[in-house]
């Protein structure tokens, strides 16, 4: 009789080993789109639901994102981007394993450039290892000197002696 309800025991706590695991979110697969459904790019974070700490991570870039092998009844997806402001959606088991959140559509912030210029000037005067000095004239008022003791004497930190 002893054996009977060791064995009822054993069995009882496999199937319900089982049965636990399988109401859990084994996957989650979505597309993160704009409010004009263009796909965006960025991060994708699955977080847990009772502390927040990071179960897995992916990334996107004008594709569909997938997290597997999660195991949880429910969790935090964590999107962000510089394309839009961070969103967190929670998640949770609806009798399927794998949930397919389809098109997820997020607002685009509205602080994209449009160009960026760089603007920069070379140095007028170098420094070289070897104790030699370079000094750039092009597009320079020193471009129309005529001789090297006039120009020497027009640079800065260069004291002419005879």
């Amino acid at each position: 009789m002893k054996r009977l309800a060791a064995a009822h025991c054993i069995i009882v706590f496999c199937f319900t080993a089982l049965h636990t695991h399988s109401q859990t979110i084994n996957s989650i697969s979505g597309k993160v789109v704009s409010n004009t459904h263009e796909p965006l790019m960025g991060n994708v974070l699955a977080l847990s639901a009772t502390d927040s700490s990071f179960i897995k991570g992916d990334t996107y870039l004008d594709t569909a994102f997938v997290l597997t092998n999660l195991n949880r009844p429910e969790v935090l997806l964590k999107f962000s981007s510089l394309l839009f402001s961070d969103t967190i959606i929670k998640v949770a088991y609806n009798g399927q394993t794998h949930i397919d959140l389809g098109n997820i559509v997020m607002k685009l912030n509205n602080n994209e450039l449009a160009t960026v210029t760089v603007v920069s000037k070379m140095p007028l005067i170098k420094h070289n290892a070897n104790g030699t000095i370079d000094v750039n004239v092009a597009n320079t008022v020193l471009s129309a000197s005529s001789s090297v003791t006039e120009i020497l004497s027009k640079s800065p930190n260069v004291i002419e002696n005879n």
